[in-house]
C-alpha cells in the first residue's frame, strides 16, 4: 500500500507513466466527461470506489519482511515530505488534467484517507 500511495504522489511531480493508446484514449474520454466530477466526489468524499482498475505498474505484492515494509513506509514519507515542499510544475493528470498544487494535494490525501483506511491495527 505504500508503494503503491508512493508511486501516485510522485506522478503530479515528475509525470505519469505512459499509458498503451487504447487505455490513453478512454482515459481522455473519461477526463473530457467525468475528470470534474470524478476529482470532487474523491476530494469531498476523502474516499475512492473500492475494486477500481488502477495501473498494474502501482500495484505492488506486499513484504514477508518488516525491513522491507519500514522501507517502503520510509519512502512514502519522503515523497509526502517533497511534495510538502514542492514548488515545480504540477504535470498534467490523464484522469484529471492540469490541477493547481492545492488540488494535488487534496487528491493525494483523499487517495491516502482511502487506502489507509482499509488498515486494521494488530494488537
Amino acid at each position: 500500500m505504500a508503494n503503491h500511495l508512493a508511486d501516485w504522489m510522485t506522478f503530479p511531480m515528475d509525470g505519469f507513466p505512459k499509458m498503451p493508446l487504447l487505455i490513453k484514449i478512454l482515459i481522455g474520454i473519461m477526463r473530457i466527461t467525468q475528470g470534474k466530477s470524478l476529482y470532487k466526489k474523491f476530494v469531498d468524499n476523502q474516499r475512492m470506489s473500492t475494486g477500481q482498475h488502477t495501473m498494474p505498474q502501482t500495484v505492488h505484492k506486499p513484504y514477508a519482511d518488516p525491513d522491507s515494509t519500514l522501507q517502503t513506509v520510509e519512502r512514502l514519507a519522503a515523497l509526502i515530505d517533497r511534495l510538502a515542499t514542492y514548488r515545480g510544475p504540477i504535470l498534467p493528470s490523464p484522469l484529471f488534467g492540469k490541477p493547481d498544487y492545492d488540488e494535488v494535494v487534496a487528491l493525494q490525501l483523499a487517495h491516502c484517507a482511502h487506502h489507509l483506511s482499509f488498515l486494521v491495527p494488530n494488537p
